[in-house]
């Protein structure tokens, strides 16, 4: 008797069970939500980035070959706040027309008043000091579009390439992510004798240099 009680209880048992199962349940949706926000960025450096040479005295430039001036130092600076975000920017030179020297590294410095087709010149712009939230790093240099590049304490600026920022000094080198970005622009300018730019200096003659900086969030 006592053995049949059990089994009759282990019946019931999973019948319940059965029972359970079959019932029906509310479905619950899972979510994905959230907001993709892009930071707000502003770029400030020395100066507003105004390299003032002053007045050159025409009769320092050479016969032949440059006169070579003197280099003038600028920190750069990406300030996104509290947002992290990776950061590159590439060069375009507005004078390019005007270099006396082609190179990818080479500005123009605008041409001679009254000569528009004349080259007054050169400058190049070394890249250093660079700090992502004001821990030292070095510069990234890499193709357009690429995941990584070159990192070194120093570099030129280069029309052809994207620059960035990163920890490694070597080949295959990624960029770092951060908040503040700041690196060192370091110009030296080149002033072309008369046979290099091709027309006499004449009065007022600016040098005229200009490139433009174009940020980008992200690889």
């Amino acid at each position: 008797m006592r053995t049949t009680m059990i089994r009759s209880s282990l019946a019931l048992a999973l019948l319940s069970a059965c029972g359970m199962a079959s019932a029906a349940i509310a479905p619950k949706d899972l979510e994905v939500t959230g907001t993709v926000k892009t930071p707000t960025c502003v770029v400030s450096s020395d100066k507003d980035g105004v390299y003032d040479y002053g007045k050159v005295n025409a009769s320092l430039i050479p016969t032949t070959g440059y006169l070579t001036l003197s280099t003038i130092d600028q920190v750069w600076t990406v300030d996104c706040g509290s947002g992290k975000t990776f950061m590159s920017f590439q060069v375009v030179d507005n004078r390019e027309a005007s270099s006396s020297s082609v190179s990818s590294q080479n500005f123009g410095l605008g041409a001679v008043a009254g000569f528009p087709t004349s080259k007054l010149g050169y400058f190049t712009v070394t890249l250093n000091g660079a700090k992502v939230d004001q821990a030292n790093v070095n510069v990234l240099r890499g193709t357009k579009g690429a995941a990584s590049g070159t990192g070194a304490a120093s570099t030129f600026l280069d029309k052809t390439l994207s620059h960035s920022w990163t920890t490694s000094g070597t080949t295959g080198a990624l960029p770092l992510s951060g908040s503040v970005f700041s690196m060192g622009l370091r110009v030296s300018a080149f002033v072309a004798s008369e046979t290099v730019r091709g027309a006499p200096i004449t009065e007022g003659t600016p040098l005229d240099g200009n490139l433009t900086l174009n940020y980008a969030f992200g690889l």
